[in-house]
């Protein structure tokens, strides 16, 4: 992963139980809602929110991120997991990478929303894309640290040429 980015220039916001780090495209807003929960909501320059959702701690530095989904927003992405669908919206697969021989899971989803997660593990992860409950995505670490990153787009165009200057460009 790219470990040299420029630095963008931000303000930073903290209260007792609140922290926002604003940049001229993006705010993104934490507040405690007890010791292993905080609650995550990202805004884009128009201070329209995007992303909404719980970061949970979990047992074994494990963790849970449960975002909210709107009403017509689609999923695209997670590698050749399946081929069956493109899009996975009312989903719910594992990823696990246990061989690169044939199918390659890659742990980030892009959203029509605007937005892209990527999950940096080499740990067992779960993505729930509205399965159990159709307005939420579920992403689940039981073990390992969380480490995760949001691109901003809204452009898809973006968030993949952002995705792929942290992850590496293909040949």
């Amino acid at each position: 992963l790219k470990e040299n980015w420029e630095k963008v220039k931000h303000k930073e916001t903290k209260k007792k139980n609140y922290y926002e780090i604003k940049t001229e495209k993006v705010s993104f807003n934490f507040s405690n809602t007890n010791s292993f929960i905080q609650k995550l909501t990202v805004k884009d320059k128009k201070n329209l929110s995007f992303l909404n959702g719980n970061i949970e701690c979990l047992p074994n530095n494990g963790a849970k991120l449960e975002f909210d989904i709107s009403k017509g927003e689609k999923f695209f992405g997670l590698g050749s997991i399946s081929n069956e669908r493109i899009e996975h919206r009312g989903t719910k697969t594992e990823l696990w990478i246990t061989s690169c021989t044939k199918n390659v899971p890659i742990p980030f989803l892009i959203s029509t929303r605007g937005y892209g997660i990527f999950l940096n593990t080499t740990f067992r992860n779960s993505w729930d894309i509205g399965k159990e409950n159709p307005k939420k995505l579920k992403i689940t670490i039981p073990a390992g640290n969380l480490d995760f990153y949001i691109f901003y787009g809204p452009e898809l165009k973006t968030i993949i040429s952002n995705y792929t200057e942290l992850t590496g460009k293909p040949f």
